[in-house]
């Protein structure tokens, strides 16, 4: 394989990759963008994009900063409405937010429930859609584990640090057992070490339970330690994807390896080329 990665066509479902789990093993839901516009006003951000992600598959969305990431994500989440095109999870179109597809932004945009603790907090959703006591505190109590907060639980946000205030968002997205988990930045106001152990969990809990992620993030390097394919957007406006990248490597992934190091240039090249169209 060269060093660079397999580039495939933007609008091609997941072919055959070294896959981490095995096929009969991915339980999420798949993702459909069919030829998805979005303007806001007169100003239009996102131009004719398509891709499918397969059930179980991580997604990783790279590009240049400004170029409409956290609104295709957003979009994905049924969060706000295409402009033209149209989303789907399966065969259901996407139109409104859904249990299906949890969300975690940066910590910074959703701050944790103060007056609650670890596990109020994780359960909260639960609480809403009337799950029974019984039932949540046993979701609960799964989530917690698999975020690694046990002995945790009766803490107040105050008395975390940033990384565990990310792993208690974690969790709460998690407890409700979402098919896909949509992921906006979540290490990105995280020091380098912390950031580092998060990447190396989510990919953990992922192989665990198998759904199905989209994860979007500014560090290339981020991109390709993560996702199994990495779309990369062009500059906005009117953005759109440029290439989706194949990531024949196997985890956790060895960053100094030339296989790594190639598809991280080659990625950066394209992102570089892009800023400089913006400029």
């Amino acid at each position: 394989m060269s060093p660079r990665g397999r580039v495939s066509e933007p609008g091609r479902a997941l072919a055959s990759l070294t896959m981490p789990l095995a096929a009969d093993e991915r339980t999420g839901t798949s993702l459909s963008v069919d030829k998805v516009s979005k303007r806001f006003g007169t100003e239009e951000v996102l131009r004719d994009i398509s891709f499918t992600v397969a059930p179980g598959e991580f997604f990783v969305l790279v590009g240049p900063s400004g170029c409409g990431k956290s609104t295709l994500l957003r979009m994905i989440a049924g969060i706000v409405p295409a402009s033209t095109g149209s989303l789907s999870e399966g065969t259901v179109l996407i139109e409104r937010p859904s249990r299906d597809r949890g969300m975690v932004f940066q910590s910074i945009d959703t701050p944790l429930f103060e007056w609650l603790t670890v596990a109020q907090n994780i359960g909260f959703g639960l609480a809403i859609q009337r799950i029974s006591r019984r039932e949540r505190s046993a979701k609960v109590e799964r989530s917690v584990a698999m975020v690694g907060l046990r002995g945790h639980e009766a803490k107040l946000p105050d008395q975390l640090s940033g990384g565990m205030k990310q792993r208690v968002q974690i969790a709460r997205a998690l407890a409700v057992e979402p098919r896909a988990l949509l992921m906006d930045e979540p290490f990105a106001a995280l020091d380098a070490q912390t950031r580092l152990i998060l990447q190396r969990e989510i990919v953990r809990i992922w192989r665990q339970i198998h759904t199905t992620i989209v994860y979007v993030t500014h560090d290339i390097r981020e991109a390709v330690t993560l996702g199994e394919r990495v779309a990369v957007m062009t500059a906005g406006p009117a953005a759109t994807i440029r290439s989706i990248h194949d990531v024949d490597l196997a985890y956790p992934r060895d960053e100094l390896s030339p296989e790594f190091v190639g598809l991280f240039r080659a990625i950066q090249a394209e992102i570089e080329s892009e800023v400089s169209k913006a400029w």
